[in-house]
């Protein structure tokens, strides 16, 4: 089992903005909220090797906020919050109750609502006023939909 799925059962994400995935590999990446909203995908690395490195000092508690379970997809949307308050994630998890993959993001404060959208993809709304909307089956097409 990878270090990101035991972190997910213990209720727990890493400190770095990234998306994790089921198999060990992990994708830094920059989000500007200002002055025009930007994601840019950064360096692969390993999730065993960064949280060994920190002995669990960049690990955070999380809490749900919102979830969905998808229809027209299989599996189960979470979304919420980090112990630090300014911190976000979002998640999706097979129908095994296996995480397939997160995003956490240190400063995009919490994640509320979930929704299914119709073309395989998900819509995230912030408390800080933005939507994201992800492709389920390639998250890294992320994108920032608007800002209040």
């Amino acid at each position: 089992m990878s270090e990101i799925q035991q972190l997910w059962e213990k209720e727990c994400l890493p400190t770095k903005d990234g998306i994790y995935f089921k198999n060990g590999q992990a994708q830094a990446m920059i989000v500007k909220y200002f002055p025009k909203p930007n994601i840019e995908f950064k360096e692969y690395f390993n999730d065993s090797d960064f949280i060994k490195q920190y002995c669990g000092d960049e690990i955070t508690n999380i809490d749900t906020l919102d979830k969905v379970i998808l229809k027209n997809l299989r599996g189960t949307v979470y979304v919420g919050e980090g112990s630090f308050g300014s911190e976000g994630f979002i998640s999706y998890v097979d129908n095994d109750d296996s995480l397939t993959w997160v995003f956490y993001f240190e400063e995009s404060n919490p994640f509320i609502k979930v929704t299914e959208a119709s073309n395989g993809s998900i819509n995230v709304i912030s408390s800080a006023g933005y939507s994201l909307n992800i492709p389920i089956n390639e998250p890294q097409r992320i994108s920032i939909l608007n800002l209040d």
